[in-house]
C-alpha cells in the first residue's frame, strides 16, 4: 500500500499548486526566478510529496486549507413543510369548489372521487 506522500497526483493537483505558487509570488514571498523554478517542478511533479516539498518553506494559505463544512441551511430543511402546505391549501380549495359545484348541480355522486382523492392526500401527509 502506498504512503500518503507517494500517492500520484493529476493535472488538477498540479494546476492548483501552480495557482498557489502564483499567489505566493504576488504576495512577494518568492521572486521571479524561484517562481519559474517551482512552477516547472510543480508541472513535472508525480507525487504529493514532490508537490509538498515546493511549499515546505512557505506559510499555509487560507485557500490551501480544506473548506469547512457548510452550516445547515434551515430553509432547505423546511422546504418539505412548505410543499405540504401548498398541497393542503390546494386540496382545501379543490374540495370547497367541488362542494359548491355539487350543491349547485344537485349531483351528489360527484363527491365520491373528491372524497377518495382527499383520503389519499390525507394518508400521504
Amino acid at each position: 500500500m502506498a504512503r500518503d506522500g507517494n500517492i500520484r497526483v493529476g493535472t488538477a493537483e498540479r494546476e492548483r499548486a501552480i495557482d498557489e505558487l502564483g499567489e505566493h509570488f504576488s504576495e512577494g514571498r518568492i521572486d521571479v526566478a524561484e517562481y519559474e523554478l517551482r512552477c516547472g517542478a510543480a508541472a513535472a511533479a508525480r507525487t504529493q510529496a514532490e508537490l509538498a516539498a515546493l511549499f515546505a518553506d512557505l506559510p499555509v494559505r487560507e485557500s490551501a486549507r480544506p473548506p469547512a463544512p457548510a452550516p445547515k441551511d434551515p430553509l432547505i430543511e423546511k422546504s418539505g413543510s412548505k410543499d405540504k402546505t401548498i398541497i393542503t391549501v390546494f386540496a382545501i380549495v379543490a374540495a370547497l369548489a367541488t362542494v359548491v359545484v355539487v350543491a349547485i348541480t344537485q349531483f351528489w355522486l360527484a363527491l365520491i372521487p373528491a372524497l377518495i382523492i382527499g383520503l389519499v392526500i390525507f394518508m400521504m401527509s
